[in-house]
């Protein structure tokens, strides 16, 4: 009996760089720097905290295709704030993990199949399931 079916979210059932990747990076980035700069922290030049977010980012990301453990974008920006001498809070990384994927979240679009393709599976989990209750 098939009790699951997973998916990897990303370029599976949904899209998600319906932009190049490093724009929507790039955008994260900015939007990170705006919300920094609108709570009053002092900060860097716009091009030396981009600088200092992308080498971490290009860091930990070679990190983690060796090690097969996936990147948290919530450590990315600890370490990268951390890096820059700015302390920040639990709630505020959270707020800064939510800023950082706003340009991603707000162009994601859903594969046209998707909804047919999840339909399907139920049928055949229905199907299986009645099978097996006689």
């Amino acid at each position: 009996m098939i009790k699951a079916v997973l998916f990897d979210l990303g370029s599976t059932l949904l899209e998600f760089e319906n932009q190049p990747w490093e724009d929507l990076l790039h955008q994260g980035i900015e939007a990170v720097y705006n919300a920094f700069h609108n709570h009053g922290a002092t900060l860097p030049s716009r091009d030396l905290f981009y600088r200092a977010f992308h080498d971490t980012y290009s860091t930990t990301w070679r990190d983690a295709e060796q090690s097969l453990v996936e990147m948290e974008i919530r450590l990315l920006l600890e370490k990268t704030a951390r890096g820059l001498g700015l302390a920040l809070s639990d709630a505020d990384v959270l707020s800064l993990v939510r800023v950082h994927y706003r340009p991603v979240s707000s162009q994601v679009t859903m594969y046209a199949d998707t909804i047919d393709t999840l339909r399907k599976l139920l049928d055949i989990r229905d199907f299986w399931t009645e099978r097996n209750d006689i």
